[in-house]
């Protein structure tokens, strides 16, 4: 089959129907969002039915076991990976926590509904990087995951008096951190220790001293690394 380009780069690049778009109120804001059917019908009729998804990576992520923080959330992480046809591929992550009880400290039994939201965030992650959807973001510049489910159940609910949102970490932070600890190949914690080290100049060894304030500046190094070895 023959593949127009120009007709699926003109169908990506439309203003997004307004019929589609759904609003949800974030911190004190009003944010336009669409759900991941909308951009997998733009796509379906714009290639004919002859793009292709996959998962590449998925995990648990648990601040808990990764940076000893017991008051963050667990949550899902998928890695994934949108093709389309004369156009190429485009990889990006999808996140969506797994709510904690911190009274009785167990997970969210139901999992999977945190798995779906995840891919279908990582989904319209993928779909923006072909200009699908993007006039939605074109005056916001701090984006969250739009397939949220809103409503939890009483058991689940965080305590708000014992949950300290300052010591919170950053989703997107986290999820950069990790994406590049894969890329270097790096698989236990413990094997990025030398790294601590070397950027905190011997004011830290280890890990499980790193902080949500220090996180970011971390992965500003690991990445700095990671140039350097493409580079070499």
């Amino acid at each position: 089959m023959d593949i127009d380009k120009e007709r699926i780069i003109k169908a990506f690049s439309q203003p997004t129907n307004r019929n589609y778009i759904k609003q949800r109120e974030v911190d004190g804001r009003t944010l336009d969002y669409i759900e991941w059917v909308v951009p997998c019908k733009i796509i379906n009729e714009a290639t004919q039915n002859t793009w292709d998804f996959r998962i590449l990576q998925w995990q648990i992520i648990n601040p808990a076991n990764e940076f000893g923080d017991e008051n963050a959330n667990a949550a899902v992480f998928v890695w994934a990976e949108l093709t389309i046809p004369g156009l190429g591929t485009r990889q990006h992550f999808g996140t969506h926590d797994i709510i904690k009880n911190k009274k009785k400290g167990t997970l969210k039994s139901n999992w999977a509904d945190a798995f779906k939201a995840a891919v279908s965030d990582a989904f319209k992650k993928c779909a923006n990087m072909f200009g699908i959807g993007l006039d939605l973001y074109s005056d916001v510049v701090n984006t969250v995951a739009t397939d949220e489910y809103d409503e939890q159940d009483e058991d689940i609910t965080v305590d708000e008096e014992e949950y300290d949102d300052d010591n919170a970490w950053d989703a997107e932070t986290v999820e950069r951190f990790l994406a590049i600890k894969q890329q270097l190949g790096i698989v236990t914690n413990e094997e990025l220790n030398p790294y601590i080290t070397e950027w905190s100049d011997g004011a830290m060894s280890s890990y499980e001293e790193l902080t949500p304030d220090t996180l970011a500046d971390f992965t500003d190094f690991l990445e700095a690394q990671l140039e350097q070895l493409e580079s070499a």
